[in-house]
């Protein structure tokens, strides 16, 4: 059985408080899969009051260890003791319980019950004319948990500081070329978020732009090619790169 923590305070401590820093304390752990599966039978998150009325039926033990968590990874083990101590909301910054429980349901959503949204992977960046198409793999409307996924893709460098947002998670978007500038390199990074948690890319990279963005010229186009090719035909260039995948520039 859990220790009891009361001795150690000078006011009345409430079961959740009680139970989850022992539980904490005590250095058990709490399967994520038994908070998601609680929060679904029951279909809300809990309150506060919940483990007051019938702490076992609600999954007093479970939510109670995740206040722990939280207050200790979040103000750390000092501020947790000042909360044993006295019950006082303000010593960890809220006005009020009200306050704390919205903090803590935060938490909870974004550590123990949401599905993280997977990491993409930038693919190819190929030129269309005058744009570029930059595609990135997985892709998909939505995650495990049905929330709607937004790719954020950044490509900055020169003259050019540029966040494009694609709701729905389509694995490839289109932009124009206006703003680059000609032969300088820029750098490509992106996110995937499902509104509650963003991963970054697996990968990151840079690629340098035509010598000479006029859709006309495929002559020396870019410093290095990865194998020669006819000038009318398609020049590839391996750009610089760091993550799980290669990073290709294609020129039609």
């Amino acid at each position: 059985m859990p220790k009891k923590v009361a001795w150690k305070t000078i006011t009345g401590v409430p079961d959740w408080l009680n139970e989850g820093v022992a539980c904490y304390m005590a250095g058990q752990t709490i399967d994520r899969a038994g908070i998601q599966y609680e929060y679904n039978r029951q279909g809300h998150l809990p309150t506060l009051n919940d483990p007051e009325t019938n702490f076992v039926d609600v999954g007093g033990y479970g939510f109670s260890f995740t206040i722990a968590d939280w207050i200790v990874r979040t103000f750390g083990m000092t501020k947790l003791a000042q909360l044993i101590e006295r019950v006082s909301y303000p010593v960890l910054g809220f006005t009020d319980k009200t306050a704390f429980q919205t903090a803590w349901h935060n938490f909870l959503m974004l550590n123990y019950i949401n599905t993280p949204p997977p990491a993409i992977t930038l693919g190819t960046i190929s030129r269309s004319g005058q744009n570029w198409i930059i595609k990135y793999s997985p892709h998909g409307s939505t995650d495990a948990d049905n929330n709607t996924l937004t790719a954020i893709l950044s490509v900055t460098g020169p003259s050019i500081n540029r966040s494009i947002s694609l709701t729905g998670n389509p694995g490839t978007t289109l932009t124009d070329s206006n703003g680059f500038q000609s032969d300088p390199s820029y750098a490509i990074s992106g996110t995937l978020t499902d509104g509650i948690k963003t991963v970054s890319a697996m990968n990151t990279g840079t690629f340098r732009t035509p010598r000479s963005l006029g859709i006309e010229s495929y002559s020396d186009i870019f410093k290095t090619i990865v194998y020669p090719v006819p000038a009318e035909k398609e020049v590839i260039l391996q750009a610089e790169f760091s993550g799980t995948t290669d990073l290709i520039i294609a020129d039609p």
